[in-house]
């Protein structure tokens, strides 16, 4: 305890036995060696977990699940997919509008016409 500055040192003796021993179990103290030891001991064990360095939780760069290089080829999928999507419908689009252009100037039969729906006829 005497590697600790005053304030360190005033905050672990600030502690109740209850925190005390969520902490030690929380670094992996055993729950059998908590209960058998008393508060100056377990002051102890966590002065030097904390002097250790192993107080500190452990800090994960990527959450689990999350990976940025397969988010990117995931994106690069969709946008090539609704390219190919929006290429195919302007496609069918065309197609349709040629077929619209062939009603409007008449129905054919073994390439002669036969009539014409947008006229009407005199008789």
């Amino acid at each position: 305890m005497e590697k600790f500055d005053p304030t360190q040192k005033e905050s672990i003796k600030k502690m109740s036995n209850i925190r005390l021993s969520a902490k030690l179990l929380e670094v992996g103290v055993d729950e059998s060696q908590i209960q058998a030891i008393d508060r100056a001991q377990m002051i102890a064990v966590w002065a030097e977990i904390v002097l250790a360095g192993k107080d500190k939780p452990i800090i994960v760069s990527n959450p689990v699940g999350y990976d940025p290089e397969l988010e990117r080829k995931r994106i690069e999928f969709e946008m090539k997919k609704y390219e190919e999507e929006k290429e195919e419908r302007e496609k069918r689009y065309e197609e349709e509008k040629k077929q619209r252009k062939k009603v409007r100037r008449g129905i054919t039969f073994k390439g002669k016409r036969i009539a014409n729906t947008n006229r009407s006829r005199k008789e």
